[in-house]
């Protein structure tokens, strides 16, 4: 049976929701990268954004900040090359 338009807009806005509590609530979350086991990682994070994320004693960390950040972008990629193509 089909969604009707007010049920998937709930469930948009509980989607939100949750996603502005995780980006909160992960704020402060970092993972550390190992140089040499993550070098391909390391580049792509300086590509995509600067040496901001490298630490002064030369550490790189991933943050939630940045996980969501690269996730919009494949997303608008995406989108975009899908309506390229249509």
């Amino acid at each position: 049976m089909p969604y009707s338009v007010e049920e998937v807009n709930s469930t948009l806005e509980e989607a939100r929701s949750v996603s502005k509590d995780l980006k909160v609530e992960l704020s402060k979350l970092r993972v550390k990268l190992d140089r040499v086991e993550h070098a391909q990682v390391i580049l792509a994070i300086r590509e995509v954004f600067g040496t901001e994320y490298i630490s002064d004693y030369g550490n790189i960390y991933i943050t939630y900040d940045m996980y969501v950040t690269c996730i919009d972008l494949i997303r608008n990629v995406g989108k975009a090359i899908g309506d390229s193509r249509v």
